[in-house]
């Protein structure tokens, strides 16, 4: 049974520090990461594309095509995640060395919050998707936007072999949740987390969802990452997030992309009809599940800090850095690339 929330003193974090000015460094670091981050998403992908068509090019004629399209994909891996990750490691290297030592959360029970965080993704995905095909349909009668696009159509591969989809599964439900849990949930969101639990989950959350560079993911991602943040602030660990976040992205390619690629067969429908079948159950789990999370206390900090609400806020909104971290989460979901290269005349 998953036991109540019980209030307890709160301990403060060992280690003394300047709680004010942490926080304004910490919003500066933010700023440049998020800076970076839209300079690597934008450009660096270029920078390491060039090269590879020279090394493709050399290869013999007839190639697979999955060749082709792993390399687009480990070019598009080191740009996307592994220069962000090292600047994020970079920037709060000290804090990563000399971390807070949080203890568990006073309601913690692994198998079952990793359970109840993954329904109530289910519930909240299914709920965002439902209620932004609602605005676009909106938007689309009263100034005729269209619908949105599906944001994986580019990177789907074209010729429907059983190597290419390999490649897709290995790359969206295993290198992208791992280094996006590496990322969002261990070097930025531990390192934030002496600035309350709350500003962290937020933050990263948000980080997270301005990442995914379109209105048809940001919705989904940024509630899919408040509830992984929760749960890495519950357990300490980005573990639990990893194995959820593979098992969601594993679920959603395979059942909305096999019968797309490999084309329509038994097999192809049946793995779609099951995975369906599941993810409706889940989705009605859900309801129940974010209750049980909210009256067992899993979403309160076990941790006080020294600075008010009202002073954390007066920070924030009245430093320069606030203002460009948020002007690079704006950036972040727009083709910069392509309004640079139109102003080359590329």
């Amino acid at each position: 049974m998953y036991t109540s929330y019980i209030p307890v003193e709160k301990p403060q974090p060992p280690i003394q520090f300047d709680p004010a000015r942490e926080l304004k460094r910490s919003l500066v670091k933010l700023a440049v990461f998020a800076l970076i981050t839209v300079i690597t998403h934008n450009f660096m992908y270029y920078v390491f594309l060039y090269p590879a068509l020279i090394l493709l090019s050399l290869l013999p004629e007839g190639t697979s095509d999955t060749v082709y399209y792993a390399v687009q994909w480990i070019i598009n891996d080191i740009s996307v995640y592994l220069i962000p990750a090292l600047s994020a490691y970079l920037l709060f290297r000290n804090d990563l060395k000399a971390p807070f030592r949080y203890q568990k959360h006073s309601t913690y029970i692994p198998a079952l919050s990793i359970a109840l965080i993954f329904f109530s993704v289910c519930f909240v995905g299914s709920l965002t998707t439902i209620i932004s095909n609602a605005i676009a349909s909106v938007l689309d009668y009263l100034f005729g936007t269209g619908e949105i696009p599906d944001a994986m159509a580019g990177a789907l591969p074209q010729n429907g072999s059983m190597g290419t989809f390999i490649v897709l599964i290995l790359t969206t439900a295993i290198v992208a949740p791992v280094c996006e849990e590496l990322i969002f949930r261990k070097l930025l969101l531990q390192p934030l987390r002496k600035h309350g639990d709350g500003f962290a989950i937020v933050t990263t959350a948000l980080l997270f969802g301005f990442t995914h560079g379109n209105f048809d993911q940001f919705p989904y991602a940024f509630v899919v990452g408040l509830l992984f943040g929760l749960l890495a602030v519950n357990s300490s660990s980005v573990i639990p997030t990893m194995f959820l976040h593979t098992l969601n992205n594993l679920l959603v390619t395979v059942g909305s992309y096999s019968v797309l690629i490999l084309g329509e067969n038994s097999t192809t429908i049946a793995i779609e009809n099951v995975i369906g079948i599941f993810l409706n159950f889940a989705f009605w789990a859900g309801i129940p599940s974010i209750i049980i999370i909210l009256a067992s206390g899993m979403h309160r900090s076990d941790y006080a800090f020294q600075l008010s609400k009202a002073e954390k806020a007066r920070i924030i909104f009245t430093s320069p850095a606030s203002y460009i971290f948020a002007v690079g989460l704006v950036l972040m979901m727009t083709d910069l690339q392509g309004i640079v290269f139109s102003a080359l005349g590329f």
